[in-house]
């Protein structure tokens, strides 16, 4: 890498923009990966899923210019203009063509409002304007329009019946007839035709209801009846008069006020005619018996009996004329009656009839007055409609190509899709690398520790290799994992720069981020280096050294500070399978960490030790967990601190080297570590600011298995070891 390190205060040397990009990308490469598999993943499913859609083409001749000058002198025409005027008069017939008016007849002719795509629209006429386009073919007159829609046929019905509907629009525009000027009269017909209806249903309701098929021959029947009635009424009441004198005649002859024999009556009758006769042969008899015989013969006595008899028959046949004229006259009466009661209906009739004559001629003459307002309307439309469809000599527009039916769908076009689902996957993943790049805090290359942390890279390590150990370095010496060590040995050898670096500390930030595996393996390297190195495990909140060495937590450091006596530092010591490499473990967990790190007692072990070895390396807790790490640096040569890439926050880091600094630390520098681990984020870690994560026993779980413990040394005599343990135990 085309880097140099700095020192605390120096400038930093960063690699080149474009190398910096790359190893961004390069460390971003599943992030890149992963979003263009997702955008070609999303893109075939919606590419099979979607609703295919086909895109139906025309072709329209503009022609600026007149062709033909007819008869429409006096009409002014734009189109005769030349130039600039020529190539806005095309542009304005575009944008006429897939005008609202011209789209809004097709989206109700074909009924495309019943259609769910627009049923949810606020404006369904203008997203139905959205599937279309129109465009000017370069250097000619023509312009192209298309439609797109889920079926060929429709989408091919739908833009031929839209250049028809425009192209009548222009011919309209041409004979001085606006389309505002025939949507009025449309409107106006499509007002006045339920007037009409309704006004036809009336008077047909109105003649239904008074049973009527025709009114002037209702009326006639009426008055026919009328007059029928009156004549027959003047009749009877004649009849009635003379039937009315002879009952007065009959009762004065009755009464003797007159001649029985002066009624007309009497004088018709055969029967009394006879008796008559009889009564006038028998008065004569009577006169030529009393002459002959005198009153006092008995032929008298049986003529004048004859006599009475024949008077009372006639006077009975004179009252039973007298009945029948009676019963006649009540019989006329009776029949004089219902006429009287006839002609008063029949004139109520009359009186009805005219009532509904001039109710009959204000409905019909209302539905004919509507009615011919309607046909001349229906008749005007149909005229401008006949002249637009046939059009007129000097017609400049024309459909050259009509729309055919689309073969193949234009919407989703597979292969150009997943071409364009690729591109744009990986722009997208480029585009989201940069942003969780931005975003995210963590500490994740070189550049970023020297120029934002202004602290140089001793060494960058990568992370264990899957199944490996902690001293993975010296089960593979000659590994990557094992050079990276040694690149930071060789590193802390100029970071010294002649000063004496007999005591180094090795820290970290947080917790997590491979502290105890660097100083394990940066101990190892100086020990391989021909150095005496001691790795003290001065982490008496959490230690996990003696894990490691599968050694006891006790005897330790713990121990070695808290006792009185004279023993020697050695004791205490354990020697590892690397020559020159000892371990003193953290011993038991004190309740004082920091008094015993901080004492003059820690101070004067660190002096007895640095007698027997050339470098103690001590491993401390998380500066921004506790301030064990503080103190310890008054009592060392430098600082080396241990950065995780892709874990170790930069606003962590920051606080940590400005608090090491304020305290007088010498910071020799920062070990990167895990450069080639994969980002992670979202994945937790134990937060180190929790101080009960350092106050649990000293009970911690072991990840080293008996077969992976290695042997260990004690610098300590068998009684001194012995004496120890019975002092643990006991």
């Amino acid at each position: 890498m085309d880097r140099t390190t700095r020192t605390d205060t120096g400038e930093p040397h960063g690699t080149s923009p474009l190398r910096q990009a790359i190893d961004l990308l390069v460390g971003y490469r599943r992030v890149v990966g992963i979003v263009t598999l997702l955008t070609v993943a999303a893109t075939l499913v919606f590419v099979f899923s979607a609703t295919p859609r086909y895109t139906a083409e025309s072709l329209v001749l503009i022609e600026p210019n007149k062709l033909n000058v007819t008869e429409f002198k006096d009409v002014y025409d734009p189109t005769t203009r030349s130039g600039a005027d020529q190539r806005e008069f095309i542009e304005t017939q575009c944008k006429l063509m897939l005008s609202r008016p011209v789209l809004r007849q097709v989206f109700d002719r074909f009924d495309f409002g019943a259609h769910a795509r627009f049923a949810g629209a606020a404006d369904p006429v203008a997203a139905f304007q959205d599937l279309f386009s129109v465009e000017r073919v370069r250097n000619t007159r023509l312009a192209r329009v298309t439609f797109e829609w889920t079926e060929p046929e429709m989408a091919a019905r739908a833009l031929s019946q839209v250049v028809k509907t425009y192209i009548e629009e222009y011919r309209r525009r041409r004979l001085g007839v606006t389309v505002d000027g025939l949507g009025a009269l449309r409107r106006k017909a499509a007002d006045l035709r339920p007037t009409v209806e309704a006004k036809a249903r009336a008077l047909q309701s109105f003649m239904a209801e008074h049973n009527m098929v025709s009114l002037e021959e209702n009326h006639d029947i009426i008055n026919e009846r009328l007059k029928e009635t009156n004549a027959n009424l003047t009749g009877i009441e004649a009849a009635r008069i003379a039937l009315e004198s002879r009952c007065r005649s009959i009762r004065e002859a009755l009464d003797g006020k007159r001649s029985v024999t002066d009624l007309p009556e009497v004088m018709q009758s055969e029967l009394i005619r006879e008796l008559k006769v009889e009564l006038t042969k028998l008065a004569q008899l009577e006169a030529d018996y009393t002459d002959r015989f005198g009153d006092r013969h008995p032929e008298m006595r049986r003529i004048r009996s004859n006599v009475e008899t024949l008077e009372v028959r006639i006077q009975r046949e004179i009252e039973g004329i007298l009945a029948g004229v009676t019963a006649d006259l009540d019989r006329v009466r009776t029949q004089q009656g219902d006429l009287e009661a006839a002609l008063s209906k029949q004139e109520r009739l009359v009186m009805e009839q005219n009532r509904l004559s001039v109710r009959y001629s204000m409905l019909k003459d209302t539905y004919a007055s509507t009615n011919a307002s309607y046909r001349s309307i229906i008749k005007r439309i149909e005229e401008i409609e006949i002249a637009s469809a046939a059009g007129t000599k000097e017609d400049n527009v024309f459909e050259i190509a009509a729309p055919k039916v689309p073969g193949q769908p234009s919407f989703p076009r597979k292969r150009e899709a997943l071409l364009m689902a690729l591109f744009a996957g990986l722009v997208l993943g480029v585009g989201v690398s940069l942003l969780l790049h931005g975003l995210d805090g963590t500490v994740k290359s070189v550049d970023e520790v020297e120029g934002d942390l202004g602290l140089p890279v001793l060494g960058q390590v990568p992370a264990l290799p899957a199944g490996a150990d902690e001293l993975h370095a010296v089960d593979e010496p000659t590994g990557y994992f094992a050079e990276s060590f040694r690149s930071v040995r060789t590193a802390l050898g100029f970071a010294a720069a002649g000063a004496p670096l007999r005591r180094i500390l090795v820290t970290s930030a947080s917790p997590s981020e491979g502290k105890d595996v660097t100083s394990i393996n940066v101990a190892i390297t100086l020990a391989q280096s021909g150095k005496r190195v001691l790795l003290i495990d001065c982490d008496l909140r959490r230690p996990r050294q003696h894990n490691v060495f599968a050694l006891p937590l006790a005897p330790g450091l713990s121990n070695l500070l808290a006792e009185d006596g004279d023993r020697s530092a050695l004791e205490f010591v354990h020697r590892t399978p690397v020559d020159g490499f000892s371990v003193l473990t953290a011993g038991p967990i004190p309740p004082n960490p920091v008094e015993l790190l901080s004492s003059s007692r820690m101070r004067e072990r660190l002096d007895e030790l640095e007698q027997h070895f050339d470098v103690l390396l001590i491993n401390s807790p998380p500066v921004m967990a506790v301030s064990d790490p503080v103190v310890l640096t008054e009592l060392v040569h430098g600082t080396v601190v241990v950065l995780r890439g892709y874990s170790t926050r930069r606003d962590d880091a920051r606080r940590m080297i400005e608090l090491l600094r304020r305290s007088g630390a010498r910071l020799l520098g920062s070990i990167l570590n895990q450069v080639d681990a994969p980002k992670r984020r979202g994945v937790g870690y134990a937060d180190y600011r929790n101080y009960a994560y350092y106050r649990a026993t000293d009970e911690v779980a072991t990840d080293r298995s008996a077969t992976t413990k290695r042997a260990s040394v004690s610098f300590r005599t068998p009684a001194a070891e012995a004496t120890e343990k019975a002092r643990f135990e006991g």
